[in-house]
């Protein structure tokens, strides 16, 4: 292929590739400012947000760190402590980790007592501190409860 058309035809398709990806920012900006809050207007520079940096994309059959395990420990305490009675899609979505990466921060935390939840399911709520009767025991004991004051 002739070296000038070649050249043109890089710089064309380089083009129409910038103009795709301008169309699909433009859409996203757009449903985002439909679904979530009004999206900030970029025209002025004080209304321009630094990047969000991305989580770590999943490191398939490769185990975390015990370093990055203690970060996501401390991550979730610390959001459950500012967010009482959140749910975990919506920890996850504060923390922006699939909620799978936070099944083990969450179980060492309430293992250790430094939150509990409340609820069963997709219906559990986290809150920070202290451990709470499961569900399931609280109805245990209204049952035996009954049962004594039955028998008695």
């Amino acid at each position: 292929m002739d070296p000038e058309l070649e050249a043109l035809v890089r710089e064309f398709t380089g083009r129409l590739q910038d103009h795709f990806r301008k169309q699909m920012m433009a859409i996203v900006r757009e449903f985002v400012g439909v679904v979530g809050s009004a999206a900030p207007s970029t025209s002025t520079p004080s209304a321009r947000k630094a990047p969000t940096k991305a989580a770590p994309a999943a490191r398939a059959g490769v185990r975390r760190s015990d370093a990055e395990i203690a970060k996501a420990v401390n991550r979730v305490r610390d959001y459950v402590a500012a967010h009482p009675g959140s749910r975990m899609e919506h920890i996850g979505a504060g923390l922006r980790l699939p909620t799978k990466d936070l099944t083990g921060p969450v179980a060492k935390l309430l293992a250790a007592g430094t939150i509990r939840r409340e609820g069963e399911k997709r219906a559990t709520k986290y809150f920070p501190g202290g451990s709470a009767v499961p569900a399931a025991t609280k109805a245990r004991s209204k049952t035996a409860k009954a049962k004594t004051e039955a028998g008695a």
